[in-house]
């Protein structure tokens, strides 16, 4: 990483109109401190720490640096079985409704929601690891080993294992093999030897231990760096959102009013169509409308239907939610959640008042939510 031209970039950013300078030190600091594999996906969670309400704001000023050409952003898509990086598209445009993990040979079914994750990494003319971007396993597959091996180097470790059946695989390469153990346990110190080969492969794709303590060693002599985890084979159906870590989803950043203002023009393909697997959808629309418009005249009663959407779309942009598109004088939107829907119509609650007719009947509005499986396409 070269850290100052980092410096130099952090600093231009700093000048925009309306940038948070504590958030770019932040950002910053964490980069300096942060290590070459975590900087290849950066998740604005983990530069966020304990402050998770800030992650909005990162990701704000991450966006910013992407449009500057600081940053680059990535739509990741996970694995629903091992959470491994199965594929990335780099734009709304690349992007499919399938995809395939080389690791688990499945095929499986794209989710804004759940599968997409989205990442940055810093722009190649500040840092160009040449790299396959990789996840840390989740805790759910309980992963016994974790071993970073770099060029023409040898790692070791000492694991306790139990009888099973177990998958040993290098993230960064693609190579993997299956560990069994079986039969009568053992307190004497097993030795496993593996070496990684150029391309997807190491030496050895299958092998056989008792339980006990195993040394398992790793010699890499092709590549510039890599690894080996060593979790359990028998994989989830699927993971929840719940069992991984803190991300950001697709979805979630299509919400960003930051994301709009700045790629908005970044759609899905026409040919494609990406699933969501929840999201609220809400309606809204001015009752006493057709009244309103034959009392007060064309003129005022649609400066008055304007000054609803006015409100109302600052309110939904505030509590997270997106405008999809007016209908006449109704609203559709969506929301992450039911609450962020619930709670986006009560500014307009408080003013609908200012809409009084001349026989003192008040126009107001009705809300309708649905919560809702989705498929975006264009």
């Amino acid at each position: 990483m070269k850290i100052e031209l980092l410096e130099e970039k952090i600093a231009q950013l700093k000048k925009r109109p309306g940038a948070s300078g504590g958030t770019l030190d932040r950002i910053e600091n964490w980069l300096k401190g942060s290590h070459v594999l975590q900087r290849l996906r950066i998740n604005p969670y983990y530069v966020a720490g304990d402050l998770v309400k800030n992650v909005k704001r990162i990701t704000a000023e991450f966006l910013h640096g992407v449009k500057a050409g600081v940053f680059d952003l990535h739509w990741d898509i996970h694995c629903p079985h091992c959470n491994m990086i199965a594929d990335e598209f780099k734009d709304l445009a690349d992007t499919s409704e399938m995809s395939f993990c080389p690791m688990c040979e499945r095929e499986f079914k794209i989710d804004l929601l759940d599968r997409v994750e989205v990442t940055f990494s810093l722009n190649k003319e500040i840092e160009d690891p040449q790299l396959r971007p990789v996840c840390s396993p989740p805790p759910v597959l309980q992963n016994k080993l974790q071993l970073m091996t770099p060029l023409y180097c040898t790692e070791s470790e000492i694991v306790s294992l139990e009888k099973g059946r177990y998958r040993y695989c290098c993230p960064l390469t693609l190579a993997k093999g299956i560990l069994k153990v079986e039969g009568a346990a053992t307190e004497s110190v097993q030795e496993i030897k593996l070496k990684q080969l150029a391309g997807k492969n190491f030496d050895k794709k299958e092998l056989v231990v008792r339980p006990g303590k195993v040394k398992i060693e790793l010699t890499n002599t092709e590549h510039n760096l890599s690894g080996l985890i060593l979790h359990s084979d028998e994989l989830p159906d699927e993971l929840t959102l719940e069992q991984l870590p803190l991300r950001l989803s697709g979805i979630q950043l299509l919400h960003y009013p930051d994301y709009k203002r700045l790629f908005g023009d970044r759609v899905i393909s026409e040919r494609e169509r990406v699933k969501i697997r929840a999201i609220t959808i809400m309606f809204t629309d001015i009752t006493g409308s057709t009244r309103m418009y034959e009392t007060l005249g064309d003129t005022k009663a649609y400066n008055i239907v304007r000054d609803h959407f006015e409100i109302f779309f600052e309110s939904i942009e505030n509590f997270g939610g997106k405008v999809i598109k007016t209908i006449g004088d109704a609203v559709m939107a969506s929301f992450i959640s039911n609450e962020q829907a619930i709670q986006a119509p009560r500014l307009l609650w408080l003013v609908s008042g200012s809409t009084t007719q001349p026989d003192n009947k008040q126009s107001g509005f009705k809300l309708e939510l649905a919560f809702t499986e989705v498929r975006l396409c264009w």
